[in-house]
């Protein structure tokens, strides 16, 4: 999440720029909140992070602080931890909200390239207003000639 920034072609999108620490306590500890099934944390932009997953989904809600009149949030496709995706795809039709991704990765666990697309649902509540952005992509795997 990006607290503020007012043109998304001048936010700090790079893997380095989008850094964000989180906050740290007097005690010298993070503030952070864990439960079964339940992350949260305070950033130091000031921006609150809660977290959940099920099987087959995930939650992420990203509260801004008031008077963010311009909140930003950065899916990047392209960073899968060891930096092997090629050919990511992201656009976002303006009429429809939808949004659709893709991107191949190489494996971690074994030989063969893999594809990974989403089908999702994004929910956005900014000052009240409920905005959805529906996602749909597709999953290939490739390498022994699987496909799903």
């Amino acid at each position: 999440p990006i607290a503020q920034c007012s043109e998304f072609d001048k936010c700090a999108t790079s893997l380095d720029g989008r850094k964000t620490l989180r906050k740290i306590l007097p005690n010298g500890l993070p503030d952070n909140f864990a439960s079964p099934g339940c992350f949260s944390t305070n950033l130091s932009n000031s921006i609150h992070v809660k977290l959940t997953s099920a099987q087959r989904t995930a939650l992420h809600r990203y509260t801004f602080p008031a008077g963010i009149t311009h909140p930003r949030i950065a899916v990047d496709i392209t960073d899968d931890g060891q930096r092997s995706s090629t050919n990511p795809v992201m656009t976002l039709d303006p009429d429809t909200a939808e949004v659709k991704g893709c991107a191949s990765f190489a494996s971690s666990f074994g030989p063969g390239e893999f594809e990974f697309c989403f089908d999702d649902e994004i929910v956005l509540i900014v000052s009240g207003l409920v905005r959805s952005y529906s996602t749909v992509t597709c999953v290939n795997f490739k390498g022994e000639g699987k496909a799903l």
